[in-house]
């Protein structure tokens, strides 16, 4: 089980993050509520921690920690905020999934400035037990992965209509030469330019950051789909 505390000053310092961490074997008991077609085969054993999906939150402060689904936004927007100070036993998570392919093993455990260690121990060892990889990040705008992939999406969808190169061309040069599994051209596309859209527009409508901004092929991508469901809806 997870013992009880709270962190003296920032939440997640003193906690072991990354490669110098070792996954938890052992978590407590959760109860999940509400659905998510990210964890379908996630069941719930019952006990200290309330998980729930699809984004619905309900504060208890009786419970080591009580976990919310976030899709893109941040979890202040569930427990509110109060002049830099907000924080409880509430903890966001978001499974990294690029667009409509399959959900990868990735959980973004997100903390407010006092979230309590407590809370923060008992989501990743529920998650990593279940057999996910965990990572820490502060509630902001696009957690870690979109923040740092959805400017480079644009950029390379910006370059593509530059005429730069072809976007085979691109992404070769990114997989030679950095190393990338997959070109960030056929990464977007896989995961659909629809939902790169809302995404760098949401991050964009926060931020205010012009790398967020989304570039021409998202737009007429996402109205191109807009406009396909207006049709059958007819």
């Amino acid at each position: 089980m997870v013992a009880a505390g709270r962190l003296g000053n920032k939440s997640g310092q003193g906690l072991l993050t990354g490669l110098t961490r070792q996954k938890a074997t052992e978590a407590p008991g959760f109860t999940v509520l509400g659905h998510s077609a990210n964890f379908d085969d996630l069941k719930g054993t019952g006990g200290d921690v309330t998980l729930h999906l699809g984004g619905g939150y309900a504060p208890d402060a009786s419970k080591t920690a009580v976990l919310v689904e976030l899709g893109s936004e941040c979890l202040g927007q569930h427990t509110g905020e109060h002049m830099g100070q907000e924080g409880s036993n509430a903890v966001g998570f978001a499974r990294y999934r690029n667009g409509s392919d399959a959900p990868s093993t990735l959980i973004e455990i997100v903390h407010q400035p006092n979230t309590s260690d407590a809370a923060i121990e008992a989501a990743r060892a529920i998650f990593e037990v279940q057999g996910f990889d965990t990572v820490l990040c502060k509630d902001l705008a696009g957690r870690i992965v979109d923040r740092l992939v959805r400017p480079k999406y644009n950029d390379a969808l910006r370059f593509l209509d530059e005429g730069l190169a072809t976007a085979e061309d691109m992404d070769k040069t990114c997989c030679m030469g950095l190393g990338y599994p997959v070109g960030p051209l056929a990464r977007v596309h896989s995961g659909g330019l629809a939902q790169h859209f809302e995404i760098s527009k949401a991050l964009h409508d926060m931020t205010g950051l012009p790398g967020y901004a989304p570039v021409r092929r998202a737009v007429v991508a996402k109205a191109a789909q807009t406009g396909g469901m207006a049709k059958a809806a007819e």
